[in-house]
């Protein structure tokens, strides 16, 4: 029995990618690798809600990475609260079963409010002035404080778009080492969304997204070594894909066929 465990949701990160990651295939070589059975939608928020509930989207209700509030008549994209979700999480359970499991949830999204010990998430405050301020929420409050004094604020802008890069992986990686030496969480659920950027610009096979894994890896690596030095050297790694990216070589339309099917209509 493993005194710590840690899971990391990666997505686009295929079993055959191993080839190009020793550090991820050196954790595969001392386990055991599955292939894992697609969820539906295979989009970031109901994916990562599967992840840590057990329980697909017809129960714990996330269905897309945005929301309708009908109650308020407002679409909120990413930054919904953990409300969102209806049924425990993992930090839930563990609760339920001794208090004393703590957990870290490091960016999953839909975490502000989660019931874990320590949470770290993008949370930029929206100015009366139209510009944002970068900020995450962090639990305990004043977390996120001591993160950016000592790495800097976390870059959103590296985080997705079409600025997306290793930066944003590299700054959730040093700040959950630092939570590690600071809180010792028994169970941590990291999001590391590097693989995705390349694959989906230039294809899961191009050089960039080749370029990627090497990144990550390297990322993935210095996560290893600095729980080692925080004392969590007794870790089950638990490594999930949230999805892959698959080549295409055509676009189809969904809100037109929609339309067409007269099953969609725009006021």
């Amino acid at each position: 029995m493993h005194k710590f465990a840690v899971l990391l949701s990666i997505p686009a990160l295929r079993e055959q990618d191993l080839s190009q990651t020793p550090r991820l295939a050196g954790l595969a070589q001392e386990g055991l690798t599955v292939p894992l059975a697609a969820s539906f939608p295979c989009v970031t928020c109901p994916v990562q809600a599967t992840l840590t509930t057990g329980v697909g989207p017809d129960r714990h209700g996330v269905i897309a990475n945005g929301f309708y509030w009908r109650d308020k008549g407002e679409v909120e994209m990413w930054t919904a609260w953990n409300e969102a979700i209806r049924v425990p999480q993992i930090w839930d359970r563990l609760h339920e079963h001794d208090p004393a499991l703590t957990s870290a949830v490091w960016f999953p999204l839909l975490s502000k409010g989660a019931g874990a010990d320590f949470i770290c998430t993008p949370a930029p405050i929206h100015n009366p002035d139209g510009y944002e301020s970068l900020w995450c929420y962090t639990k305990p409050t004043e977390l996120y404080g001591d993160l950016r004094d000592e790495l800097g604020h976390f870059p959103l802008m590296n985080f997705w778009g079409p600025l997306s890069s290793i930066k944003s992986t590299d700054w959730i990686v040093d700040s959950a080492v630092i939570a590690a030496h600071r809180f010792r969480p028994r169970f941590s659920c990291l999001y590391l969304p590097h693989l995705d950027y390349a694959a989906q610009k230039f294809g899961p096979d191009s050089p960039e997204a080749i370029q990627a894994l090497g990144e990550l890896d390297r990322a993935v690596g210095r996560l290893i070594d600095g729980m080692n030095e925080a004392g969590m050297n007794d870790v089950l790694w638990v490594v999930a894909s949230e999805y892959v990216i698959s080549p295409v070589d055509g676009v189809a339309y969904p809100n037109r066929i929609l339309r067409n099917a007269g099953m969609l209509s725009l006021d």
